[in-house]
């Protein structure tokens, strides 16, 4: 199995302030939970301060009730409203997805799904990739360097307004 999602919660000991969350990329297993590359946004910066010692879990639950453990964490956060509670740290409900591109939530979402910084480096979206270019062109590194030339000579050519004319580009800037 390349995967356990589940749902979780931990408390920062001093503090006593919770944070729920979910996991369901690739790799991802409840035990490995507190693992101190794997936190972005508050709780990063709580455990340069305190260390990883400083939380404890509370709850893993790979189950969720039949749901996805992404469902069940907004469920849970929207019920317990995490976001306006002091006794969690929280930024959201999940209320807003997604978050805003290049964000510290948006940055965790795709790196807890794919396991990487950009889902185009996702090992199963490259395989996936190679995969079809291998069946549809017998080629896992195929490239229509013809083809992108003729769509771009159609696309900017003069009569659908040029590409990046100088005048263009001078009238542009002035």
């Amino acid at each position: 199995m390349d995967r356990i999602p589940y749902f979780y919660i931990i408390r920062h000991k001093p503090s006593k302030v919770m944070y729920a969350g979910s996991r369901w990329g690739l790799g991802c297993y409840p035990d490995e939970l507190l693992k101190e590359d794997g936190y972005i946004n508050k709780i990063k910066k709580m455990i340069d301060v305190d260390g990883i010692d400083s939380f404890e879990v509370l709850r893993t639950d790979s189950n969720c009730d039949g749901l996805s453990s992404y469902d069940y964490e907004t469920l849970f956060l929207e019920t317990n409203d995490c976001q306006s509670s002091k006794e969690w740290l929280n930024y959201h409900n999940n209320t807003r997805m997604p978050p805003p591109f290049g964000s510290d939530e948006f940055n965790e979402i795709i790196f807890d799904k794919y396991g990487c910084d950009h889902v185009s480096r996702s090992p199963e979206i490259v395989k996936k990739k190679k995969k079809t270019l291998l069946d549809r062109y017998g080629d896992e590194e195929y490239r229509n360097i013809e083809k992108a030339i003729e769509t771009r000579l159609i696309k900017y050519s003069e009569e659908n307004g040029g590409y990046l004319e100088v005048n263009k580009k001078e009238q542009t800037q002035n």
